[in-house]
């Protein structure tokens, strides 16, 4: 028994033979305690449908997108760059939720009576490209090419 006239050179290994003891009935006391087994192959079942099921949707999102563009792109006879432009163009206004040229009229939302109408307010009627961020005599946002695919030379 550790008392006034121990050693103090014993001191510390009581010390840490308590240390031990106490360290030894705390993981006796956590073993007891209920742990509920876990299915791992239910578990993966889970995730891997979820993954396929993400995976398809993200397929049949491509191919609708796919198969809008092209279905929007396809020029006119007599076609080039002015009818990608306005097929494309006609594709955008039908889908926006607000006007895509609010600076000019435009033929599906202010009632202009032609894309030409449209291209000469923005690009002073050319319809090729024109110097800046905006592309095509439509003024596109280069995102839309990734879109469309190319809308002028």
């Amino acid at each position: 028994m550790v008392g006034p006239g121990t050693p103090a050179r014993v001191l510390p290994f009581v010390l840490l033979a308590a240390l031990a003891a106490a360290a030894v009935v705390a993981v006796a006391a956590a073993s007891q305690l209920k742990r509920y087994p876990v299915d791992w192959r239910y578990r993966y079942r889970l995730e891997h449908a979820h993954v396929q099921r993400l995976l398809r949707q993200l397929a049949h999102a491509r191919r609708v997108q796919a198969h809008t563009s092209r279905r929007s792109l396809t020029p006119p006879a007599g076609g080039g760059w002015r009818a990608r432009q306005i097929a494309a163009a006609e594709t955008i206004g039908r889908e926006a939720d607000a006007d895509p040229w609010p600076n000019c009229p435009d033929p599906i939302w202010n009632g202009a009576a032609s894309w030409d109408v449209t291209v000469q307010c923005e690009n002073s009627g050319n319809w090729l490209d024109s110097p800046g961020y905006y592309r095509c005599g439509l003024q596109f946002d280069p995102m839309w090419e990734v879109r469309f695919g190319r809308l002028c030379p």
